[in-house]
């Protein structure tokens, strides 16, 4: 690669034998008289299963096997699917609902598989899918990445999976902290709090407490605050706000971010 620092580009080896369609896929190579499968999904983005008929699915010609999660479970197969739990920042476990292998009682969202459909040809395995009779009464979906709105799992209120952190924020709390008797003592013409917008952005301040302690500053004293994605309440109350464009940069020269001048 001849280039120094961290996230090098590697060069690409493969695109020329599939543009020039020498590629070899698995459905290439599959064995003779291997098994098609095709995923029945949920059609809808959240609501609770009010039918699931496949019986005419599994009548359907060269079809080997129509499973549901309720076959599943009946084989007495394990149908959660492996998941990580974080530790919460209070120390305690994150959510950890069962998410099954193919749905169960309920769908949470668009393409959550539904039927696992096997035959001898991938046209049978479309042609069974089609047969499926599925319906669910509609509940309001989640659209957004913010907490709240409609639960998707009663393990996980307000629809947050963990709450997570990273850093010390008793160390920036302190930090804050002394620049807010600094700002309020008269002793110091200006006051720079770099970076403080990251914090704000993780939490680990509160916009109000940090307006507050501006608030709080000698009149002469000025406060310069930085950092990107600056909080809209922040930005609202000062006085002067600024964005950093980016003019010319060394990364678009092939230079990478370097130790001890960009991290």
């Amino acid at each position: 690669m001849g280039k120094f620092g961290k996230s090098q580009p590697v060069k690409r080896v493969e695109d020329h034998r599939f543009l020039t369609g020498d590629g070899r896929y698995v459905d290439d190579i599959a064995p003779e008289g291997a098994l098609h499968g095709v995923v029945f999904r949920a059609p809808v983005a959240q609501g609770v299963i009010t039918e699931l008929d496949v019986s005419d699915a599994r009548e359907a010609e060269g079809i080997h096997a129509v499973l549901t999660c309720a076959d599943l479970e009946a084989a007495g197969i394990n149908i959660a699917l492996p998941g990580t739990v974080v530790e919460n920042r209070d120390g305690s476990e994150g959510a950890k609902p069962l998410r099954p292998m193919l749905a169960r009682d309920r769908v949470r969202y668009v393409g959550e598989p539904v039927a696992l459909i096997v035959a001898e040809t991938l046209q049978q395995a479309r042609d069974a899918a089609e047969m499926i009779l599925f319906d669910a009464e509609d509940l309001p979906a989640k659209m957004d990445l913010a907490p709240g709105g409609e639960t998707i799992h009663p393990e996980a209120p307000d629809n947050r999976a963990f709450d997570w952190h990273m850093g010390d924020e008793a160390a920036v709390e302190a930090a804050f902290a002394k620049a807010r008797d600094m700002m309020a003592s008269g002793d110091y013409d200006l006051v720079v709090m770099d970076e403080i917008n990251i914090a704000l952005r993780y939490d680990y301040l509160k916009v109000e407490d940090v307006i507050a302690g501006l608030e709080g500053r000698t009149k002469g004293t000025t406060a310069v605050l930085t950092g990107r994605d600056a909080k809209p309440e922040l930005c609202d109350y000062a006085d002067l706000v600024t964005e950093m464009r980016e003019v010319k940069h060394p990364f678009h020269s092939g230079i990478k971010a370097q130790r001890g001048v960009d991290f």
